[in-house]
């Protein structure tokens, strides 16, 4: 190669001109400096064994060279901020958790968010404030109310026929699958479903080795694709429900029994609520009027 500066022919090799001494090896340099730019370093602790590390703040996670333990990159950041500065970071924004306040502020917005409903917060929340003490009861606490909930809430129920044409009700839980009879309850994992499919308003699958078919009467291209997407480990966001909500759901289900009331149990829903008639007719057919 040549010199860019004076032109000599130098080794292919060479860092500098042995003529001029200008630098020559720029080519190599500009792809060292891009490489340093694109890795930051930044401060953090070990959240095993509160060594201090110096990590990459653009990985997940990594291994300590102290402890030899595996650690997320962001809650060993988070470590070294609450250490050194009393800083803790949620959702990018900071809060202090200094001796003063400690974590009561964050156990706060935990409740608030579960209060509110927006439940995916407040798991975020209160894992964070475990992450400060490991032993904290309230949090502990208002992360067993959620599981629980998310456990018991109903996802989809509908009226259905079961292969040999008896009558029930067909409810969607997390991690599991109901059928009542009224005489007799199916429970039903959803990890031993396989092979799910749908024909016309007909759902059908395995489970335990014997083939399983519901017919419905309406949802049934909603609920196979809640069925799964739940088989997937993917629920739609829980909705909680207001006290009004729920007197007015207990109102329509005295007041409008059966298949023939359903027009106007969809008409009242609609003037109590001001929702367009599609919304309407969903409503009314996840609460099964029988």
């Amino acid at each position: 190669m040549f010199c860019m500066k004076c032109g000599t022919k130098i080794p292919d090799d060479a860092v500098f001109c042995y003529k001029c001494g200008a630098r020559v090896s720029l080519e190599m340099d500009e792809s060292t400096e891009k490489e340093e730019k694109t890795t930051q370093l930044v401060a953090a602790k070990c959240t095993n064994c509160n060594a201090s590390l110096e990590v990459d703040s653009s990985k997940d996670a990594a291994i300590c060279p102290f402890c030899g333990t595996a650690y997320i990159v962001s809650k060993a950041i988070n470590n070294y901020q609450v250490s050194v500065n009393g800083n803790l970071s949620v959702q990018n924004a900071t809060i202090n958790v200094t001796a003063n306040n400690n974590i009561d502020n964050i156990l706060v917005r935990a409740k608030q968010f579960e209060e509110q409903g927006q439940f995916k917060k407040a798991v975020e929340y209160y894992n964070n404030v475990l992450d400060l003490d490991v032993n904290q009861e309230e949090a502990k606490a208002g992360l067993d109310r959620i599981n629980k909930m998310q456990e018991e809430y109903v996802y989809f129920q509908t009226k259905t026929y079961d292969a040999g044409s008896n009558p029930g009700t067909l409810t969607l839980k997390k991690n599991a699958l109901l059928f009542d009879k009224g005489w007799l309850d199916l429970k039903m994992s959803l990890e031993e479903i396989t092979n799910i499919t749908l024909e016309k308003n007909k759902v059908s699958f395995m489970y335990r080795g014997s083939k399983k078919s519901y017919l419905l009467m309406t949802q049934s291209g909603k609920f196979y694709e809640l069925l799964c997407n739940a088989k997937a480990g993917i629920y739609p966001e829980i909705i909680k429900i207001s006290n009004e909500d729920k007197e007015l759901e207990q109102y329509i289900r005295k007041n409008f029994k059966g298949f023939f009331a359903k027009p106007k149990a969809v008409k009242y829903y609609m003037e109590k609520t001001g929702c367009s008639m599609e919304e309407a007719n969903a409503y009314i057919d996840n609460l099964s009027l029988s």
